[in-house]
This record gives C-alpha cells, sequence and structure tokens, in this order.
C-alpha cells in the first residue's frame, strides 16, 4: 500500500484512540541521519569487509573505464555491469526488470582495492534507512508506515505479514520481542534486514543495524550501522485501539 508523504504528516496528527500499544522500543517520529557519525560507522564497517574482497565478488574493469565498473565506465567483462546499466554500483535492478542475477555488486571502490559498502546495499531499501533525507516512522497496530522527506512514496508494511513491492521485492516486517525487524528479499538473490533499536529513548537517537546477504557478497554478507537524530517529540505515541 502507498501514500503521498504529505498523508504520512496528516496519519502523524492521528489521534492516539486508533493507534498500537506504546512501547519503549517504539520508533515512531522523525528523524535526521546522524552525517558525522554515519561517516565514522561507513569507514569502521568497510574496514571490517574482507581484504581479499576483490573485482571477481562485483564489477570487473571496464573496457575502456576505471576499476569496478564504476560511473563513467563501459560494461565490465565476465560478471560485469550488463548494457544499459547504470554502472554507478548502485545494486539496483538494471532497466526493465531485475532478473535473479541482477547487477554484480563493486560498484565504486574506495582506495585499497576494496568494494564501496554503500554500493553494496539495495536500494530498494533507501526508504528504510536513507542516507540523507529524514526517516518518518509510525507505527500502528497492524502496520508501520514508512517514510522519507524526499518526497518518495510512503510504505505502509504489515506486521507479521509481506508487501510486494512493484520490482518484485519482497518485504517483510516483524515485531521480534518489542524491537521492529524488516527484509526485503532483493530479485537479484539479495537480502537486507533492518532492525530498528533505541539504545536509550531519554537520548532521542535511533539506531539501524544493516545486514545484507547473498552468495555474490564479500564474505557472503556486510553490515553496517546506521545513527538519527529524533527531530521532533509531538508525534502522537501508540495507544491500544479502543475495541
Amino acid at each position: 500500500m502507498r501514500l503521498t508523504y504529505c498523508l504520512l504528516a496528516a496519519l502523524l496528527a492521528t489521534s492516539p484512540s486508533v493507534l498500537a500499544q506504546a512501547s519503549s522500543h517504539d520508533p515512531s517520529g522523525e528523524w535526521q541521519p546522524d552525517v558525522e557519525t554515519n561517516t565514522q560507522l561507513l569507514q569502521e564497517a568497510e574496514r571490517a569487509m574482507p581484504a581479499g574482497a576483490r573485482p571477481e565478488h562485483g564489477a570487473r574493469p571496464g573496457r575502456g573505464g576505471g576499476p569496478g565498473g564504476g560511473s563513467g565506465g563501459g560494461p565490465g567483462g565476465a560478471g560485469g555491469p550488463p548494457p544499459g546499466n547504470s554502472g554507478d554500483g548502485s545494486m539496483g535492478p538494471p532497466p526493465g526488470g531485475g532478473g535473479p542475477m541482477g547487477p554484480p555488486p563493486g560498484g565504486n571502490r574506495p582506495a585499497g582495492g576494496r568494494p564501496s559498502l554503500k554500493g553494496l546495499l539495495p536500494t530498494q531499501g533507501a526508504f528504510a534507512a536513507p542516507d540523507d533525507a529524514v526517516l518518518v516512522l509510525q507505527r500502528m497496530r497492524e502496520s508501520v508506515v514508512f517514510g522519507t522527506s524526499d518526497g518518495r512514496d510512503v510504505l505502509v508494511i504489515p506486521l507479521s505479514g509481506t508487501l510486494d513491492l512493484a520490482d518484485g521485492t519482497r518485504a517483510t516486517l516483524r515485531d521480534e520481542s518489542g524491537q521492529l525487524a524488516l527484509q526485503l528479499e532483493v530479485p537479484d538473490g539479495r537480502r537486507a534486514t533492518y532492525r530498528y533499536t533505541l539504545p536509550d529513548a531519554a537520548s532521542g537517537a535511533l539506531r539501524i543495524d544493516i545486514t545484507v546477504e547473498g552468495d555474490r557478497l564479500p564474505g557472503g554478507s556486510v553490515r553496517l550501522q546506521r545513527a538519527y537524530r529524533r527531530m521532533k517529540v509531538d508525534v502522537a505515541s501508540p495507544q491500544r485501539a479502543s475495541p
């Protein structure tokens, strides 16, 4: 189910009587990415990646392009981005659909030859842990609303249910002991899990732990953590719906 971003603002102002049970783990609110902290977390996560990760795990040097088939490079060799792919390392499905293989990971590479971790994250999960946009979450009794400030559509994902996205991605949301866990199964074979934690509710901070798994990823999986700061504290606290 999709809504527009402006409708989400109206939802956040909805009477608490129609919302779910309040919880100290509830991440409802508007969350601003902590740029400085996230830059440090990204650097630490990339240093933790397998040192042996090389082009065979991602895009090979392109013909007439830079290593890894990065932006500006032509189609890579075996395992490189297929014709028509942007080659930007975004890992999103190619135009016209994403087959089981999809564009290979690798994309842009930092110094040292290792693939960029950001390039390994599925673009389909941008709404779940935005890099440079405000994340808006509202937990309700039977679903959770996800939205971002960049004007994209808002997603309403059922708790203990599955939502099929247009490109074939399947989104499954669970409550794990009061904490939300969102899993995306991407058509190219990757599986991404996002876990939402409030380490200290009083601090106004949100942590999202991201794990991406797949046979074609370095070491079989990559992990990244992102931090967010609460922008507003006046979002209606969820309450149990009236019978």
